[in-house]
């Protein structure tokens, strides 16, 4: 049970939220003012927000694929 304020926080829960928006995913935490949205254009954003960052994968430098380019 996540309780998404401090103040929200009781014996039930057995966590607490850094911020309410990060429920969504790092790519919609970076869409400003996502309160004043509808849901789905958040979640259309945070896809274009993610396709945006351009990482082919996390574990990229230990990856057994001998030719790729990255930007720096």
């Amino acid at each position: 049970y996540i309780a998404l304020k401090l103040e929200d926080l009781t014996r039930e829960h057995t966590h607490l939220e850094i911020d309410p928006i990060t429920i969504l995913g790092t790519s919609a935490a970076l869409i400003p003012y996502p309160e004043y949205n509808r849901g789905d254009r958040i979640n259309y954003g945070a896809k274009m927000v993610g396709q945006a960052i351009g990482l082919m994968a996390s574990n990229f430098p230990m990856r057994a694929d001998t030719k790729f380019n990255t930007l720096s």
